[in-house]
């Protein structure tokens, strides 16, 4: 209801990293489907996941 009245909401998405991975991993396994609906935002939210998972130092 608040974002409703314009109230801007934001909450993490708690993901471990191996759930950032299946994520990944689902999306590529999809190589063959060349009119994926929402493909730009399907790459912003890969670009995201890709950035939360840690590197190894």
């Amino acid at each position: 209801m608040l974002s409703e009245a314009g109230a801007p909401l934001q909450a993490p998405l708690a993901l471990t990293t191996e759930e950032a991975v299946a994520l990944i991993l689902s999306y590529e396994a999809l190589p063959s489907f060349t009119d994926k609906p929402f493909a730009k935002e399907t790459l912003s939210v890969i670009a995201k996941l890709l950035a939360s998972i840690p590197t190894e130092s």
